[in-house]
């Protein structure tokens, strides 16, 4: 039932997505690499950690204030704050993960706007290894630089369905990058 209600809703948003593109007076494809500082944790162990994470977003506006986004992303590897393992060795480092989000805005003044981001996230997890599913839920400002280039940071929480030996792990995340539009 889970997987199904994140399918609908991954459907949902590439309609909504389709939909208004013929409608949109402003849209581009744009990249998004980004860099996050995470901490993750469970019942036992927490991890600290530096990634870096590349986007693939299409964007539009709507009307003349709404923004409409879809992404998709990856982040391999990190570099190690912290790991505090349980008493087994289990800990709730990511090595990788996959990510689709939905994000909708409003553009605050012409050069600023804000947005939500959620979104569903597949993440493999170092020991034991494993990967699990969550969702993900978070907010944004990205602001206008020059023509084609943007700065954003945005923070989001993730909550993780339950792992065998390593229980719910949750993670709060701040990322910074650059957004750069294909116009």
């Amino acid at each position: 039932m889970r997987y199904d209600l994140i399918k609908k809703t991954i459907l949902f948003m590439l309609f909504v997505t389709y939909t208004n593109l013929s409608y949109a007076s402003n849209s581009s494809i744009y990249v998004y690499p980004n860099v996050l500082l995470q901490s993750i944790t469970s019942s036992d162990s927490s991890y600290r950690g530096i990634s870096p994470k590349l986007a693939l977003g299409y964007g539009t506006i709507l009307g003349q204030s709404f923004f409409l986004a879809g992404e998709v992303s990856a982040t391999i590897g990190t570099a190690e704050l912290s790991n505090n393992t349980d008493t087994d060795g289990t800990s709730v480092r990511v090595n990788r993960s996959y990510d689709v989000s939905f994000l909708p805005g409003m553009l605050f003044t012409e050069n600023t706007l804000g947005f939500l981001r959620l979104g569903v996230v597949s993440s493999n997890f170092s020991e034991p290894n494993t990967t699990a599913t969550g969702g993900e839920i978070g907010f944004g400002l990205q602001f206008a630089l020059l023509n084609c280039w943007y700065i954003r940071g945005e923070y989001f929480y993730t909550a993780y369905s339950t792992i065998k030996d390593l229980g719910t792990p949750v993670s709060d995340t701040v990322a910074l990058g650059a957004v750069y539009t294909f116009n």
